[in-house]
């Protein structure tokens, strides 16, 4: 959200937004083995389907709407934080 609300170049912000994906697919692939716990599994498909596609959206666009990009990377991170919750399932009971 830093790099994004200070203007930092295209590229720098499109490899950020290809390691978000990257982090939200080895969720995804966690909770489909067992592996990691959520809240919210129709909030986490969600994030994966349209939120991530749509901030990628809005990074390729041609010019890029700073503002709307961090409102939209804040919703995102508090989804995570407050209604998704992932967590570990190795240790629940």
């Amino acid at each position: 959200m830093e790099d994004a609300g200070n203007c930092v170049d295209r590229n720098i912000l499109l490899k950020q937004q290809e390691v978000l994906v990257e982090a939200l697919e080895e969720i995804w692939n966690g909770v489909e083995r067992g592996d990691i716990k959520v809240e919210c599994l129709p909030l986490l498909r969600t994030a994966r389907a349209v939120s991530c596609p749509e901030i990628g959206r809005k990074l390729r666009s041609p010019e890029i709407d700073h503002a709307k990009l961090i409102r939209d990377l804040r919703l995102l991170v508090n989804t995570f934080t407050y209604v998704i919750k992932p967590k570990s399932s190795r240790f629940a009971i």
